[in-house]
């Protein structure tokens, strides 16, 4: 795979995802104090993010116009796309509180995410100890909102990497990701919601010190 490093114009960046606040901000602390650490991975052609988007807004908060990146193919079969997983988590609750948990608070997803679908093929699966439910939308994009809304206020649910995941129930499948269509959605300028694509780079470059 050809790899380029080079500086570019945080203006010609295309996002695909979304970011959160809190994080821009303590990145641009650590750039401020130390520099950046790691350039940003950029796809060549179209110059959507793959990876970087707390650390490219951090960059704007920090009023610098150009920014460490690698340019590559994101369609590159060594570049894989992982997605996130809603996971309900027991931590230290009597076994009688965390089956009720279990059960109550993905039926409380379901009902906020259902009136707003539309016939699809959009597939997402909320697993619990005792059932399965998969649910349809058209938009993928949309789907991605809708779960991401449903769930932002709800304490016990933790997100952690599809590759990372090791059984535990319940939990929330999100849909299925294609590059080309988070390609699709960037050049609109519908990004996804933070934490939705976890792109796994066979390489890493560290940067020294500024």
């Amino acid at each position: 795979m050809k790899i380029e490093l080079k500086y570019v114009k945080i203006s010609r960046l295309v996002p695909h995802e979304a970011t959160i606040k809190s994080r821009v901000l303590e990145i641009a602390e650590s750039i401020r104090n130390e520099g950046l650490k790691e350039p940003i991975i950029v796809d060549s052609r179209t110059y959507m993010i793959i990876d970087g988007h707390h650390r490219v807004e951090a960059y704007k908060l920090l009023k610098i116009p150009k920014i460490p990146a690698l340019l590559v193919d994101y369609l590159d079969d060594e570049i894989e796309v992982k997605r996130w997983f809603y996971v309900y988590r027991r931590r230290n609750e009597p076994i009688d509180i965390y089956y009720r948990n279990s059960t109550e608070i993905p039926t409380r997803i379901i009902r906020r995410i259902v009136h707003h679908l539309r016939p699809g093929n959009v597939e997402t699966i909320i697993k619990t100890i005792r059932s399965v439910t998969k649910i349809y939308h058209d938009n993928v994009n949309e789907m991605y909102w809708l779960i991401h809304d449903a769930v932002k206020d709800i304490e016990e649910l933790e997100k952690i990497p599809e590759d990372m995941y090791d059984g535990s129930v319940p939990v929330i499948y999100t849909p299925v990701l294609f590059k080309q269509v988070i390609l699709y959605y960037a050049k609109l300028g519908r990004i996804f919601p933070p934490k939705t694509t976890r792109h796994i780079v066979p390489y890493r470059v560290f940067l020294g010190r500024r």
